[in-house]
């Protein structure tokens, strides 16, 4: 952030962990739902309310202002605390919380933003998507047993791995 942009009303609220503020959520992890079939989003409330059943705008790790390809507009549907193995779910949540919230998953791969649907356009930007600086340290080969159930197993490893390019198997040689 630049200097003017520390001034600004939003920053001030974001600052002061301002509940009355718009607002501004960074989600870090997606958990798997108990089903298995879908996901979580676990994150902070830095400034605001967010509640069930509010409009939001989930805004991926590539968007900018010129380019707002990586924003999708989605409904909250629960948000929970997260206390080791047991979800209290609440209704609502303000700034300083650390929550999971359902129903915005679809197009979160690794962190995102999450702002109400309909805030400025001129004050709207991401938080810094997070580094991580290890490595993996355990690679897989894996093969269907029945060659003819491949485009099963990738839309499986899909969803795990929360890839949206669909990419096409190396043939063997």
């Amino acid at each position: 952030m630049g200097a003017g942009e520390l001034n600004s009303e939003l920053a001030k609220k974001m600052m002061s962990c301002s509940g009355d503020g718009p607002l501004a959520m960074q989600t870090v992890k997606l958990y798997h739902k108990p089903d298995c079939a879908s996901f979580d989003a676990f994150g902070r409330v830095v400034s605001g309310t967010i509640k069930v059943g509010d409009q939001v705008s989930v805004l991926g790790e590539g968007y900018t202002l010129d380019d707002d390809e990586d924003m999708t507009v989605k409904t909250v549907s629960d948000i929970w605390f997260y206390e080791g193995r047991y979800r209290v779910p609440i209704m609502t949540a303000t700034a300083g919380m650390l929550v999971l919230v359902g129903g915005i998953d679809d197009s979160i791969i690794k962190t995102s933003t999450v702002v109400h649907n309909g805030v400025n356009a001129d004050e709207m930007s991401i938080f810094r998507p997070l580094k991580h600086t290890t490595r993996s340290v355990i690679k897989l080969a894996l093969e269907p047993l029945n060659p003819s159930e491949l485009p099963k197993m990738l839309d499986g490893l899909r969803k795990v791995i929360r890839n949206p390019k669909p990419q096409t198997p190396n043939p063997k040689p």
